[in-house]
């Protein structure tokens, strides 16, 4: 996990008074439509409303959209997902409630409650504490601040819960375009996850080989994806890039795991006959990486 910067103390006083003046009328989400909202780029211009308002977004712009960036990817993680967890900076997994507990003593102590249109009382909500169905606002709301594929992925990753199909257009976009190879890696893995939901293995594996570069478990998704399809011959060869990358005892390996087991158990009994069967013809010489991957479904 990178630290974020404490919030400034006239920040933090800043955001207390816009929330706290019912005349605030400031709106951090737009009214677009999401696609063209966001291959245009534009964020918020002008902001007319209380002279708080005004210095806030003016002056404090990138600020503020880190600490709605921050509160959208606490809101992601704090609810149940099938998705690789982050590695925080001390090499250990992504912990939201940790996260959020240190997060919530950058920001303003929790205010009254007040009359206020939507996107103040969002940042009022905000405030108080993050709340898992906030998600997709909090990360809009940071990009209408500041454009930016980083916000944009975990924007994507709220919206799969419910909008599987325009979640993967956002994947792909990203996973295409982003001049960043660790977005472009975190998008085609999340454009994997969202073709595994739709049932198409296939596109999910072209999916997770493209995100390797940038993001290196792709491999690992790979592997059970053509075991599951029953190709042994791109299983094979999926297990020795997988072991080439990981040790066996690696949090990857761990998470991969973890996450195909859970998902093993959503698909159909003939699926994972495919996976028993092709993993019983392979096993003979697979890297130890590869036969824990496999192990699953033995």
């Amino acid at each position: 996990m990178k630290n974020v910067p404490e919030i400034a103390p006239e920040i933090r006083a800043l955001m207390q008074e816009v929330v706290d003046d019912p005349r605030s009328t400031i709106r951090l989400a737009p009214r677009r439509a999401l696609f063209p909202w966001l291959e245009s780029g534009d964020t918020l211009g002008h902001v007319s409303g209380t002279k708080a308002e005004r210095h806030l977004v003016q002056a404090h712009r990138e600020s503020l959209a880190q600490i709605f960036y921050e509160a959208s990817k606490i809101a992601y993680w704090k609810a149940p997902v099938l998705s690789h967890r982050r590695i925080s900076s001390d090499g250990s997994l992504y912990d939201p409630v940790a996260e959020e507990r240190e997060w919530r003593t950058r920001a303003a102590r929790k205010v009254e409650s007040a009359p206020l249109s939507d996107g103040v009382e969002l940042l009022r909500q905000c405030l108080e504490g993050v709340r898992q169905e906030l998600g997709f606002q909090l990360a809009r709301a940071s990009l209408s601040l500041v454009m930016s594929d980083p916000v944009t992925i975990v924007l994507a990753g709220h919206l799969k819960r419910t909008e599987a199909r325009a979640s993967l257009r956002v994947f792909e976009r990203l996973g295409t375009q982003s001049p960043s190879l660790e977005v472009r890696g975190a998008a085609w893995a999340g454009a994997g996850s969202r073709l595994c939901f739709l049932q198409d293995h296939a596109g999910a594996a072209s999916a997770y080989a493209r995100a390797d570069s940038g993001w290196p478990c792709g491999s690992l998704y790979v592997l059970n994806l053509m075991l599951v399809m029953g190709r042994e011959k791109e299983a094979r060869e999926a297990a020795i890039i997988a072991a080439d990358k990981w040790k066996q005892d690696s949090w990857g390996v761990s998470e991969a795991v973890r996450i195909i087991t859970e998902w093993a158990s959503s698909i159909d009994e003939g699926a994972r006959r495919s996976a028993r069967r092709t993993f019983a013809a392979l096993s003979e010489g697979l890297p130890v990486t590869a036969r824990t991957i496999g192990l699953v479904y033995e």
